[in-house]
């Protein structure tokens, strides 16, 4: 017997519905609104089929699948999104012990190999080696000051470099020599040794001109620590200089004209070998 025409309503409906979360069912986020979409459209396509169980159900079927079909896609491209998340936002894996140990020694090879340099008036020279040389020298002659020497270190540059000097004009520089000093004094004083003159055992003179400036006015019971770097011309190694001489002075204000005492002028002389 033939079957009598389907009645359309719910299927077209099913289909309707199944269409629209077939198309959002591609779409991140919003797929997971589709797929309660397809959920309805399931539910109108299978009532459809149980009111034409006499009637043809080409409509219902349609829908039906549609249906199914859009919440078959949701759940596939819910695992690939969640998929791709995880990868995005996964932690980087550890380096294998082979590999981590070799970048260990790369970087420690790194910081070994990094050459040195000493920056004097804002300028960078590349040191080839420097020898400190422990100092035991105090002075306390002079107005209750205490003027300590901690050390002096000799910079040899890797190369020859221009030095302009403002003293001494400009000249060829192959290396720097470092006096560490502090100053304690027990009364007002101004005391320059920023400003001093440094006369080295191969003959050469050279003024401080550096822009360190820690020294001028400090105060009684005050303990002011700095270095005095001024250049040197003539420079074979760290350690050829056995011997120098630093002149620089100082001087406190006072009211008596007779006190011979408030100028001085220090004259340091250090015997390296013995350091």
């Amino acid at each position: 017997m033939e079957k009598l025409p389907e009645k359309k309503m719910l299927g077209i409906i099913s289909i309707v519905i199944g269409v629209v979360a077939l198309v959002l069912s591609w779409v991140p986020f919003i797929n997971n609104f589709a797929a309660i979409v397809a959920v309805i459209g399931l539910v109108f396509g299978v009532v459809g089929l149980f009111l034409n169980r006499k009637h043809k159900k080409i409509f219902s079927w349609i829908g039906v699948v549609l249906s199914v079909l859009a919440f078959a896609v949701v759940l596939m491209t819910q695992s690939m999104y969640s998929n791709a998340l995880d990868k995005a936002t996964e932690a980087p894996q550890a380096e294998p012990a082979s590999n981590a140990k070799a970048s260990s020694t790369a970087s420690s090879r790194s910081k070994t190999t990094k050459k040195n340099t000493i920056e004097v008036n804002y300028e960078k020279y590349e040191v080839k080696d420097s020898k400190t040389y422990k100092v035991n020298y105090s002075d306390t002659s002079w107005a209750g000051t205490n003027v300590t020497v901690n050390s002096v270190t000799v910079y040899k540059l890797a190369k020859a470099y221009k030095y302009d000097s403002a003293n001494d004009g400009n000249f060829d520089v192959n290396g720097f020599v470092q006096i560490n000093m502090s100053v304690s004094p027990t009364r007002d004083i101004s005391i320059y040794p920023t400003q001093g003159t440094l006369v080295l055992d191969n003959g050469e003179q050279h003024e401080a001109d550096s822009n360190e400036s820690w020294d001028g006015d400090i105060a009684a019971n005050a303990t002011k620590t700095g270095n005095i770097t001024i250049p040197v011309s003539s420079l074979s190694s760290s350690s050829s200089i056995s011997s120098l001489r630093f002149k620089f002075n100082g001087n406190y204000e006072t009211d008596d004209y007779d006190d011979e005492n408030s100028d001085h002028d220090y004259d340091i002389s250090l015997n390296l070998n013995n350091q």
